[in-house]
C-alpha cells in the first residue's frame, strides 16, 4: 500500500492533467454555499466553508468537482490558532466519497493535505478551465453590438 503522500501527489495530477484537457468540470464553491439545506445535507462541508472566530473559507478562491463516486473540494483557508495566534493559510484539498446509496450526507470529508506547490499549480489550471467556460463577456459583447448597431 502507499503512503498518503504519493497517493495524494498521483490524485492531484490525475485532476491537473483531466482538468487541463476538460475531463473535469470544476465549479466555484459559492455554488455550493448558496445550496438550500446545506447544513442539513452535507454538514462537513457546510462546517469546513462557513466562517468562524478561528477559520475561513474565502469562497471566491475555492472549488469543486462532483466526480460521481466522490467529491473533490479544493479550499482556500485560513485558520488561526486559538493557543498562540498562529495564522495559516492557504489550499487544502478534501475528497467526500458517496455512500452506498449515492448520498454525501454522511460520507466524512478527509483532507490530503495544506498547501503546497502542487495544490497552487492545481488551483491555477482551475481558474484557466473556469476561464475559458466562463463566456459572459462574450455573450455581453454580442448582444451590445445586436442591441446598438
Amino acid at each position: 500500500m502507499q503512503n498518503i503522500n504519493t497517493n495524494k501527489i498521483e490524485i492531484i495530477k490525475i485532476l491537473i492533467e483531466n482538468t487541463q484537457l476538460g475531463n473535469i468540470n470544476w465549479m466555484p464553491i459559492k455554488k455550493i454555499y448558496r445550496q438550500r439545506k446545506l447544513e442539513e445535507n452535507n454538514p462537513d462541508i457546510y462546517l469546513l466553508i462557513s466562517t468562524n472566530e478561528w477559520h475561513s473559507c474565502d469562497l471566491q478562491k475555492s472549488f469543486y468537482t462532483d466526480l460521481n463516486f466522490g467529491v473533490v473540494y479544493l479550499l482556500y483557508e485560513s485558520s488561526e490558532s486559538g493557543r498562540d495566534g498562529t495564522v495559516i493559510e492557504g489550499y487544502n484539498l478534501y475528497i467526500q466519497e458517496r455512500d452506498e446509496y449515492g448520498y454525501l450526507t454522511h460520507s466524512e470529508v478527509k483532507s490530503l493535505g495544506y498547501d503546497d506547490e502542487t495544490l497552487n499549480i492545481l488551483s491555477q489550471v482551475i481558474i484557466n478551465y473556469l476561464s475559458r467556460e466562463d463566456n459572459t463577456v462574450d455573450r455581453f459583447l454580442q448582444n451590445i453590438k445586436k442591441n446598438f448597431s
